[in-house]
């Protein structure tokens, strides 16, 4: 992970501790850190992938150029 995400996220999540900070590199994918005000300590998270029959078909989005959704 960029270290500039890491103190955006710092910024914005005040209530993530450094022990949770350190494991944000080491996440994969599908895989995240639970944390808000009301739980008691930092959970981590593992995500399931969707089966394909319920996947959006957003694989093909073209995101930049010509009919893109930034140009």
């Amino acid at each position: 992970m960029n270290p500039r995400d890491i103190e955006k996220i710092r910024k914005t999540v005040s209530f993530l501790g450094d022990s949770s900070f350190s494991m944000l590199t080491a996440l994969g994918q599908g895989e995240c850190i639970n944390s808000g005000p009301s739980l008691m300590m930092s959970r981590f998270v593992s995500i399931d992938e969707l089966q394909s029959k319920n996947k959006p078909q957003s694989n093909d989005v073209i995101l930049f150029g010509p009919g893109g959704l930034f140009t």
